[in-house]
């Protein structure tokens, strides 16, 4: 983030680094902590705690010919596998979430907080790409009505309805926390 990038140009980075990453991706995951040296315990991950996962593809379905079919299905195995993990997909023209979080680490409003946060953020990057990030205010402007006010202590998703409106509410239906 140095030199006070832009949205545009953060996206730029990102991708060239990304792009680099993926080159190497045949790398063993053991080989790589073992070359950065990194202390191992196994009650964490070595590498990172927080992660973002975008599903942009549309998950399939199969049949086949004997009519066995496979189709997707939502798995929520009950433990925090990270601090936090933010994934992110599109239905029905929405950009929807689910944040999962360790409740040992965060209660249900500093989450919620956390959600309206980047909510201000992607309304920014999309009404003016070419603003600097650091210079976006986190809270939503005075009498906006918008709000992530949904209660983030309950199961569910939250979604950013009409992305870069002038106006209106952003539905949030709350986050999920996962006890460790």
């Amino acid at each position: 983030l140095s030199g006070r990038p832009t949205f545009e140009e953060l996206l730029g980075r990102t991708r060239e680094r990304t792009l680099a990453v993926y080159a190497h991706q045949e790398l063993p995951f053991e080989r790589l902590v073992d070359e950065l040296q990194l202390r191992r315990d196994v009650s964490r991950n070595p590498l990172f705690q927080v992660m973002f996962a975008l599903q942009d593809a549309p998950l399939p379905s199969a049949r086949l010919e004997n009519g066995l079919s496979f189709a997707p299905v939502s798995f929520d195995p009950g433990t925090a596998q990270f601090d936090l993990v933010l994934s992110m997909y599109e239905s029905r023209g929405r950009l929807r979430g689910i944040l999962k979080y360790s409740t040992d680490l965060f209660d249900g409003a500093t989450i919620a907080r956390m959600i309206e946060h980047y909510r201000v953020l992607l309304e920014a990057m999309t009404t003016d790409p070419r603003q600097r990030m650091f210079d976006v205010p986190l809270e939503p402007a005075a009498g906006s009505g918008r709000s992530a006010a949904g209660p983030a202590d309950q199961p569910g998703e939250f979604d950013f309805a009409g992305l870069g409106d002038r106006g209106g509410t952003t539905p949030v239906e709350g986050s999920r926390p996962v006890d460790e």
